[in-house]
């Protein structure tokens, strides 16, 4: 046990050094949890740093850190990494709210105006752009006017189902957690927020322009 609560204190280290979470209760928050419970984990308590809170402590910072690592100890720290541990690419970061109507997939074109975007340091490796979330339908783990960053996937090869997607669709985009529809054919799109107010909906596949996986999220001080 005193090896999975060193790696994830190693994880939190991480979070913290590139401005993914900044505080202990930040990140409770995000977790919909405490800053007891966090803190128990962080000191090794098997009772709170079992595999569920792991697997949950993973989502809510968009799954950034290898699940096998966090658990096991085996393989790299962070998702599709090599040994380094370090970010560092400049990526664009759209302003979604300035570009209604517009495509990611088509970032170079006019419909996407450098007006629309500016350059911004991603925090962890892979990612190809970044966008900001509005509105509350994925809070408490994205919150509105946090920033998220992300890369793009080919849904026709594999979707990792139960995680969070930025799709781009005919209808507009959207930040939602993406699990399997009632055919092949559709994606059911889920909101975190539990209100009720964001009921979960399908959207066909032919209707998605793009599907980008959520790397990471950091919070954007106004």
């Amino acid at each position: 046990m005193e090896e999975r609560a060193k790696r994830f204190r190693t994880a939190l280290d991480y979070l913290k050094q590139n401005g993914i979470i900044r505080t202990q209760q930040e990140l409770a928050d995000k977790m919909g949890s405490n800053k007891s419970t966090v803190s128990a984990a962080k000191g090794g308590d098997g009772e709170y740093l079992t595999d569920n809170f792991l697997v949950r402590f993973n989502r809510v910072v968009g799954n950034v850190f290898n699940l096998v690592w966090l658990l096991t100890g085996d393989g790299s720290m962070l998702m599709g990494d090599t040994g380094t541990l370090q970010g560092g690419a400049m990526v664009p970061c759209v302003k979604l709210q300035n570009c209604t109507g517009a495509s990611l997939v088509e970032i170079d074109s006019d419909s996407v105006t450098a007006e629309d975007t500016e350059m911004v340091m991603s925090p962890v490796a892979g990612a190809q752009m970044a966008i900001g979330v509005y509105g509350d339908s994925m809070a408490p783990t994205y919150p509105s006017g946090c920033r998220v960053f992300i890369r793009r996937i080919d849904p026709t090869s594999f979707i990792s189902w139960g995680s969070v997607f930025v799709l781009d669709t005919v209808n507009g985009i959207y930040i939602k957690e993406v699990q399997r529809g009632d055919d092949d054919q559709h994606i059911r799109c889920v909101s975190h927020n539990t209100s009720g107010r964001f009921p979960d909906f399908d959207i066909p596949l032919k209707d998605v322009r793009g599907m980008y996986r959520v790397l990471a999220s950091i919070s954007v001080t106004q």
